[in-house]
């Protein structure tokens, strides 16, 4: 899922925070989203520019499973599929992508920016339900490049 991973990642798997079950939360973000590759903390984003929608909200990630599966020589994260919301106006731009975050306690200088994928994205919201479908790889699959 990740095309970009965050030192906020690296810092939080070092740590072990990520083992087990951590608690993960999912946000939809446009165009103007702007992080370096070194952000630890979601405010460390220049620009979150989340999406606007009425009636959009963030994932709070149900079954979070998350482990190193030697099968496969990676590390996954898992979780169930779920929706930013049952009815979704458009918001003022479109959805460029989502971010994965650790929730530490809901303050942006304290939870943790994991990673961000914009594959996918591109399209606006339809005054409908936004459902994610987490791929049966899992939400995040981290391999060594070789």
């Amino acid at each position: 899922m990740a095309d970009q991973l965050f030192k906020g990642f690296y810092d939080s798997l070092a740590a072990g925070d990520l083992d087990g079950s951590p608690d993960i939360r999912l946000m939809l973000t446009m165009a103007g989203f702007t992080c370096d590759a070194d952000a630890v903390n979601l405010s460390d984003a220049t620009d979150l520019d989340e999406f606007d929608g009425v009636g959009y909200v963030r994932i709070d990630a149900a079954n979070v499973s998350a482990a190193y599966d030697t099968d496969d020589d990676e590390w996954q994260l898992v979780c169930d599929s779920d929706s930013f919301g049952d009815t979704v106006a458009p918001g003022s731009g479109d959805i460029d992508g989502m971010v994965v975050y650790l929730y530490v306690d809901g303050d942006p200088d304290n939870d943790v920016i994991l990673g961000r994928t914009d594959t996918g994205f591109g399209v606006n919201a339809a005054n409908g339900a936004l459902n994610l479908t987490v791929p049966a790889a899992g939400l995040m699959f981290v391999r060594q490049a070789t």
